[in-house]
């Protein structure tokens, strides 16, 4: 029940349903204190990102440490990718850019080593690491060795290929909201960087009203900073 349901909460918060998520999981980490139980890193990685986006940073780093505290010493990718992953796009959102690139590297070598087919939102966090730390080559040669193809790695690449009409599109058929909005909010910042404001503007107007409906306060004011700096 407790694997399922952090399953449904990761299912509500990619929709853009952050409430039920949060209920979900704030109860569920409740109970691992008294019972662990090995889903936990997962649905501390839920709530984090839940956390980030709202502002709330000092939560969101204790519940990712957790997670990749508990995942330290195994083995099995599946376990290991997510809070890595995370981790490391949370070292790099920071500005923590040293701790992000050796967290990205420990992920792409454990790839590389298990050849694991397990491929969810944690690729999309090992990019922005990746963009964030100049590995995002790196990224693309695991990508291309790898046996699966699946849209999550599809949108990867056009991230890689700072496409990002492309990874949003995908993302948006995909029915991942939250993380189409997170790919707005980057298209964003590259296309100001770039001086491509007007395109910009397109994207960061479609991200604030998810950002908005989510309560998502962090990323709202770097959506209306990214507008004011285009504007």
């Amino acid at each position: 029940m407790r694997w399922l349901s952090t399953e449904i909460a990761f299912d509500h918060l990619l929709v853009g349903e952050w409430e039920p998520a949060r209920r979900i999981v704030d109860e569920l980490i409740a109970g691992y204190e008294e019972s662990p139980f090995w889903i936990q890193p997962q649905t501390r990685i839920c709530r984090a990102r839940m956390l980030l986006a709202e502002g709330a940073v000092d939560d969101a780093v204790v519940d990712a440490e957790r997670a990749v505290e508990l995942v330290r010493g195994s083995s099995v990718f599946q376990s290991l990718c997510g809070p890595l992953a995370f981790r490391a796009r949370l070292h790099a959102e920071l500005g923590q850019t040293e701790d992000a690139a050796v967290l990205v590297e420990e992920l792409l070598n454990t790839w590389a080593e298990t050849r694991a087919g397990y491929i969810e939102q944690w690729v999309l966090d090992a990019w922005f690491a990746a963009w964030s730390t100049g590995h995002e080559a790196r990224l693309q040669r695991e990508i291309d060795e790898s046996s699966v193809s699946v849209p999550w790695l599809e949108v990867a690449t056009s991230l890689i290929r700072h496409d990002f009409a492309a990874a949003i599109g995908r993302l948006e058929l995909m029915g991942a909201s939250s993380a189409a909005a997170e790919a707005r909010l980057w298209a964003g910042q590259w296309l100001v960087q770039c001086g491509r404001q007007a395109e910009a503007n397109v994207e960061l107007e479609a991200a604030l009203a998810f950002w908005r409906s989510v309560g998502a306060r962090r990323y709202l004011q770097q959506s209306e900073s990214l507008l004011a700096a285009a504007s």
